[in-house]
């Protein structure tokens, strides 16, 4: 049998399962079968239909092996190993998984009648997520392709003339590892598409609550200075007006607020800087990279700094004293949580094989001098 020919798409043998009877399914090419049929597919069936596929798949399995160990007494069982390797399709691997995920989410998105915002944009990132595992089979199949590559660049060396099975092996297995980085970068600016939509969103939230609070301090500032001299500059119809509009901004400020902690900003840092690992991928990335690291940055500041008024705040007041060590970690604030962040993922973001070492270290810096 001839192990080289298509696969025929799963999509494609699910129509001819229900289309066919199983006699007619037991006379297909074991060899063309789709690479991962799954299992819950097939529980759904009839028994004879199950049965005839079962037989094709075992028919299948046996025609790899007696492959498998031809191609080993030629060249020894590693390299049959990459050979076998580079006759699978993305298909029928975690990356055909990711990019059928991949598909409906942006479906979904197009669909959707609703302009993106916050919950809306969080709602897909948690779809996203549910893929996360999909993401992670990817790399580890990713770094299997690179072993393989080195093995048949290693026997290609060896052998004293061109070998094309083995070169087209290499060139196959090539062309499946910019298959596979393709679809992580694909995934990963989607994340990073929505992160930015969230995030934007919140310094948005972030500056209208800092601007509220301006108007209210202003006012309470008018409202002391009218107490201590109510009859010299102030009507009592002023001083009423004056409450009524802190009351009222004080309102407004409720509508504005949320609560955003270190492991949420964490994540949005995960986010953007896994995406970074990708921006020379493609000029698109690298206009999305920049926008989503200065929206992060600018949010991370003002969140500190906020964080550091309110702690000014509790420090002025004397019935809740605030310890002067707290006062310092705010003051150094956004730069210590950074400088620990990168710290950290610095070594994390190696095992990123899709990325050239001077590709990651130059997001990694760009990330750091940017959102440092």
């Amino acid at each position: 049998m001839d192990t080289h020919k298509p696969k025929i798409p799963l999509s494609v043998f699910r129509k001819m399962v229900n289309a066919l009877s199983a006699a007619e399914l037991t006379k297909l090419p074991p060899e063309q079968l789709p690479e991962r049929i799954p299992v819950e597919f097939l529980e759904t069936l009839p028994a004879d239909i199950s049965a005839a596929i079962d037989e094709l798949i075992m028919a299948q399995q046996m025609t790899i092996l007696h492959a498998r160990k031809s191609l080993a007494a030629t060249y020894g069982s590693e390299v049959a190993g990459a050979i076998t390797l580079s006759q699978r399709s993305l298909e029928g691997t975690a990356a055909g998984d990711l990019r059928r995920m991949l598909t409906r989410l942006r479906n979904r998105r197009v669909s959707s009648a609703a302009k993106l915002n916050i919950n809306l944009s969080l709602e897909f990132l948690e779809q996203l997520e549910a893929g996360r595992d999909l993401t992670n089979q990817l790399m580890d199949d990713h770094r299997g392709i690179i072993e393989a590559r080195q093995k048949l660049r290693a026997k290609i060396f060896q052998l004293p003339s061109p070998n094309d099975e083995l070169q087209q092996a290499d060139a196959k297995l090539a062309t499946l590892s910019k298959d596979f980085c393709d679809l992580a970068g694909h995934y990963y600016a989607e994340r990073c598409e929505l992160c930015l939509i969230v995030m934007d969103g919140y310094l948005r939230l972030q500056t209208k609550r800092s601007g509220l609070e301006q108007a209210i301090s202003h006012r309470v500032n008018t409202l002391t200075g009218y107490s201590g001299q109510m009859e010299q500059s102030f009507g009592k119809q002023d001083g009423k007006k004056l409450h009524n509009e802190v009351r009222s901004l004080f309102g407004k400020m409720r509508d504005h607020d949320f609560v955003i902690d270190e492991s949420e900003l964490t994540y949005w840092l995960d986010i953007v800087l896994e995406f970074s690992m990708f921006r020379r991928k493609k000029s698109r990335y690298e206009s999305l990279a920049i926008k989503a690291e200065n929206t992060l940055s600018a949010f991370i500041k003002q969140h500190f700094e906020r964080l550091k008024g309110e702690h000014a705040d509790l420090r002025s007041n004397r019935y809740a004293p605030v310890p002067v060590e707290r006062g310092d970690e705010f003051e150094q604030g956004s730069q210590q949580f950074l400088n620990s962040y990168f710290e950290r993922r610095q070594g994390e973001l190696s095992h990123q094989t899709c990325i050239p070492a001077t590709d990651r270290l130059y997001a990694l810096r760009r990330a750091q001098r940017i959102l440092g």
